[in-house]
């Protein structure tokens, strides 16, 4: 499985639904819903045996309001992936709660 298909699959487990980069216009459902990305290439790495890519995602978590429920049910879909960290805000033009999780993709997981 791609580290990008093992990211979503995880996140999916949330119950929440999903999608890769963006919704398609006319394709948003209601809220609550994530959006995963990859947040840059990531970082490489090698030993002179060994050669692999930590890959850094961002996961998007919307919501009508800030609602704990959901937000420990998607949190507990990103630990599955590995350790994050949050950056949350109140977004006016959306009328909407967005919680942003960063994460790095270990290879070897999920597999």
């Amino acid at each position: 499985m791609t580290p990008d298909a093992y990211v979503f699959s995880a996140l999916s487990t949330s119950g929440l639904k999903g999608t890769k980069n963006e919704w398609r216009l006319g394709h948003v459902p209601p809220l609550p819903w994530f959006v995963v990305r990859r947040a840059r290439a990531g970082q490489f790495h090698a030993d002179n045996d060994v050669f692999i890519q930590m890959i850094r995602f961002r996961a998007e978590l919307w919501m009508r309001e800030n609602d704990p429920n959901v937000r420990e049910k998607f949190e507990e879909a990103v630990r599955k992936v590995g350790p994050f960290t949050t950056n949350e805000a109140w977004v006016a033009t959306e009328n909407a709660y967005q919680v942003e999780y960063t994460f790095t993709y270990h290879p070897g997981t999920g597999e």
